[in-house]
């Protein structure tokens, strides 16, 4: 069964604000670890880290506990379509996914049932 959109909407931002958390502590670590670095080599890294540090999140939680903090503040799980726990592949890929600009439009489009 799908969360209603509202419930996703607020999963959402909650998991978006643990990951800007883990964003700026990357950024503060690397900045502290590479100091004599170009600022471009700087962004670069950090780009990187951020894009890692957000599919892992949500790939470490999904996979191994089923939610993420959002998920588990709002009362949602992952699973598949048979209600059962998701593979390796489907979370991956749902995790990937989330680095489209159009999977935030589904917020706006879920069919709730």
């Amino acid at each position: 069964m799908n969360a209603h959109p509202l419930r996703r909407s607020i999963t959402f931002l909650i998991d978006f604000l643990v990951w800007l958390l883990l964003a700026a502590l990357a950024v503060v670590v690397l900045d502290s670890l590479f100091p004599t670095v170009s600022h471009f080599m700087i962004n670069a890294m950090a780009y990187t880290a951020m894009a890692i540090l957000f599919v892992g999140y949500y790939f470490i939680c999904e996979y191994y506990f089923q939610k993420t903090l959002g998920k588990a503040i709002t009362g949602t799980k992952v699973t598949d379509r048979s209600g059962n726990k998701p593979s390796a592949k489907m979370v991956i890929v749902r995790s990937l996914i989330r680095l489209t600009p159009l999977d935030y439009l589904s917020y706006l489009i879920t069919r709730v049932t």
